[in-house]
């Protein structure tokens, strides 16, 4: 069960609102944040709302509830987008990052281990002989 957003004063003018066809734009604007349970309490404390008149208030109830469902899948719909959105940037810049392979740096690293494995070959060799011949 939703909790009451809105106080005793607000349910009172919003129930006026029904009772003039005419305010039917007012009635959507006036109950833009209530919860379930306020327009329940409504229904409740209305005079218009007994069983023989509540089939005058359906219509606009049905609709005032139809329109929000759609106004929250659109706000859900648009806030996944906004979440893939992010998640799409933060991968995007993850793939401008060069491999650690890819860097200059390893490259030089590279080249100057090969190099002092070439020049330390002679030695290399001597303690090789030394060993198969002993």
């Amino acid at each position: 069960m939703s909790k009451r957003n809105v106080s005793d004063s607000e349910v009172d003018r919003v129930i006026s609102c029904i009772s003039l066809p005419s305010q039917d734009t007012d009635l959507r604007r006036g109950t833009a944040a209530w919860s379930v349970a306020d327009f329940d309490y409504a229904i409740d404390r209305g005079p218009f709302f007994h069983r023989n008149s509540w089939d005058a208030v359906r219509g606009p109830y049905q609709s005032l509830r139809q329109e929000r469902a759609e106004a929250d899948a659109r706000a859900s719909a648009q806030e996944m987008e906004s979440q893939r959105h992010v998640e799409i940037t933060s991968h995007l810049r993850e793939l401008k990052k060069p491999h650690w392979t890819v860097t200059p740096g390893f490259w030089v690293a590279f080249a100057a281990m090969v190099f002092a494995a070439i020049a330390a070959w002679p030695v290399i060799r001597e303690w090789v002989r030394a060993l198969l011949h002993y």
